[in-house]
C-alpha cells in the first residue's frame, strides 16, 4: 500500500507540456479580461490625474446644455417703442435697429439709445420754444413802444392788421403767423396794419379774396 502511494507521488507533473489550446480552454477569460482591465485602469488614471479640472469640465458641459444658444447677428430681434410724448418719427426706429445690429447691442441697450435720442430732441424743441417765447415778448414790447403802431394807436393797429389778414390771408398764412410767432413781429404787423388802413379808404377797391375771420389773439399777440 505504501509502495503504491509512493509510486503515485513520484509521477512528474509537466506543466510546460500543456498546449496553447488546452490553456485557452482552461483559462478563457484570463487573457481577454486583462486588456479590458488595463484599459479601464488607464482611463481611470487619466481622468483622476486632476480631479478639479475634471469637475470644471463637467460643470462647463452641464452649463452648455442648460444655456440657450446665442443668437447670431442676423437673428437678433428688437422691439423698440417710442414714448407717447416723443417728437421723433417712427422711421427713426429702423435707423436705431440697424445701428444696434451693426454693433451687436441688446434690445435693452437699443431702447436706451432710442430714449437718449428722444431726450435730445425734446430738449432741443423745449429750448427752441423758450427762445421763441422770449423773442415774441421782445417784439410785443417794441410794438407797444412804437410811436406809430403803439401807444394810443395800438388798438387801431390791431384792427387794421386784422382787416388785411381776413381779406387776403388763408389758413396756411395764419398758421405761419402762429407757428413762427411772426404775428407779433413789428415789421409784419406794421405792413399788415398799413394794408388794412388802405382797405378802409373808400376810394380803394380790391378783388375778391377769401374771408378768414379769426380773433386777434389767434394770430396777433398770441
Amino acid at each position: 500500500m505504501s509502495e503504491a502511494v509512493a509510486e503515485v507521488n513520484t509521477i512528474p507533473v509537466e506543466l510546460d507540456s500543456m498546449t496553447k489550446d488546452a490553456e485557452d480552454a482552461l483559462y478563457p477569460e484570463t487573457k481577454e479580461a486583462a486588456p479590458i482591465v488595463e484599459a479601464e485602469a488607464e482611463k481611470k488614471t487619466l481622468v483622476s490625474e486632476d480631479p478639479i479640472e475634471d469637475e470644471v469640465a463637467e460643470a462647463k458641459e452641464d452649463k452648455s446644455e442648460q444655456e440657450p444658444e446665442k443668437l447670431e447677428e442676423g437673428e437678433i430681434s428688437y422691439e423698440l417703442k417710442l414714448s407717447e410724448e416723443s417728437h421723433l418719427d417712427k422711421s427713426v426706429l429702423g435707423d436705431i435697429e440697424s445701428f444696434a445690429k451693426e454693433h451687436k447691442l441688446s434690445n435693452e441697450a437699443a431702447q436706451t439709445l432710442l430714449k437718449r435720442e428722444e431726450d435730445a430732441v425734446a430738449n432741443y424743441v423745449k429750448g427752441s420754444q423758450e427762445a421763441l417765447d422770449t423773442q415774441v415778448e421782445e417784439w410785443r414790447g417794441e410794438i407797444e413802444a412804437d410811436k406809430v403802431l403803439g401807444g394810443e394807436n395800438f388798438e387801431k393797429t390791431k384792427v387794421d392788421a386784422r382787416r388785411a389778414v381776413e381779406a387776403f390771408g388763408n389758413e396756411e398764412f395764419i398758421n405761419i403767423l402762429n407757428n413762427t410767432g411772426y404775428g407779433n413781429n413789428p415789421d409784419v404787423v406794421g405792413f399788415l396794419a398799413r394794408v388794412g388802413a388802405l382797405m378802409g379808404n373808400d376810394d380803394l377797391t380790391f378783388g375778391s379774396a377769401p374771408k378768414v375771420q379769426r380773433a386777434d389773439h389767434e394770430y396777433f399777440y398770441k
